[in-house]
């Protein structure tokens, strides 16, 4: 099964990359990782509880990111196998493309179950897919874009920002604060009666 879509991100592609490429923010963006442990150059061992169709399964797998073209594209894997429900290999191609208001990122992704996984049937594996990939880039952008709407109820959001991303969102906060600021000095300066 594969799986595309798009995110739009208010950073500078550069920004963007390097988030991609930061441990805590990965973690962050995995939904249902339970552990996230770096285990060599751009590879982690996970566990990822997911919950594909009513039953809630533990994988213990590899997370590892190759194919790196800073700062524009990478391909990011998953290995896992569950408790006696099979195993998962997924893969997403990600590129990030310089925009004038930021950066699109966007993903092609395909995974393939083995094993009892096999016999919850393709919609629910499509689904769980789905939900997976697709909430994977969302809670990235929510995670590093500033502004951008808030992770799902009861989610954790990364409060600790790694070094060298912090002036992504000060610089967002001041350019929006200094534009106020001049309107504020113009209109009073337009309104006043001399």
């Amino acid at each position: 099964m594969e799986i595309s879509g798009v995110q739009h991100i208010r950073l500078p592609q550069q920004t963007v990359w390097e988030a991609l490429n930061e441990p805590t923010i990965i973690r962050a963006s995995v939904p249902g990782c339970q552990k996230f442990e770096q285990t060599g150059d751009s590879r982690y061992a996970v566990i990822i509880v997911s919950a594909i169709g009513p039953v809630s399964t533990r994988f213990d797998g590899t997370i590892t990111l190759f194919n790196l073209r800073p700062p524009s594209t990478y391909t990011i894997s998953f290995e896992g196998s569950g408790q006696s429900a099979g195993s998962v290999l997924g893969q997403a191609d990600v590129t990030l493309v310089p925009e004038h208001l930021g950066t699109t990122l966007s993903y092609r992704a395909g995974m393939q179950v083995t094993g009892t996984l096999e016999q919850a049937g393709p919609r629910l594996l499509e689904e769980a897919a789905t939900r997976m990939v697709e909430g994977f880039f969302a809670r990235f952008k929510a995670t590093v874009e500033p502004g951008a709407p808030g992770i799902a109820a009861g989610e954790q959001r990364v409060t600790e920002i790694p070094e060298g991303l912090w002036l992504a969102p000060l610089w967002s906060f001041l350019g929006g604060f200094g534009v106020a600021l001049i309107a504020i000095i113009i209109s009073a300066f337009l309104l006043s009666p001399n």
